[in-house]
């Protein structure tokens, strides 16, 4: 049984809050070393994943089921957030959560292209 869109967005914005807050917990053992760094970058791009299924999410349940996400106010904002998160740790966490993020954004585009056909 799928999750309502509504309950699907208080559940992904609680992952992207707790993803944050465990980030900040253990900012100084990411910050350590390289391979944390690069896990921290990861840990980055979940926050970016969970915070754009929120608000898809949240549009969907405002404006109907046909609504999707566009790049630029949704995406890009989103990333822009899930960034920010990644420099309160380090700067190298930015980066790496930047090129996971984008990843993670054209496999979910593949999927949906190739849903259709």
């Amino acid at each position: 049984m799928a999750a309502s869109n509504a309950s699907s967005f208080l559940f992904s914005l609680l992952i992207a809050l707790l993803l944050f807050a465990s980030m900040q917990l253990f900012r100084t053992q990411l910050s350590s070393s390289q391979p944390l760094t690069i896990a921290g970058g990861f840990m980055g791009s979940l926050v970016f994943v969970s915070l754009l299924t929120a608000v898809s999410n949240f549009e969907m349940n405002l404006f109907g089921q046909n609504f999707q996400a566009r790049v630029f106010p949704e995406v890009v904002t989103c990333l822009f957030i899930s960034m920010i998160c990644c420099a309160f740790v380090h700067r190298v966490c930015v980066t790496t959560g930047n090129l996971y993020s984008r990843r993670f954004h054209i496999w979910f585009v593949y999927l949906k292209v190739n849903q259709n056909n």
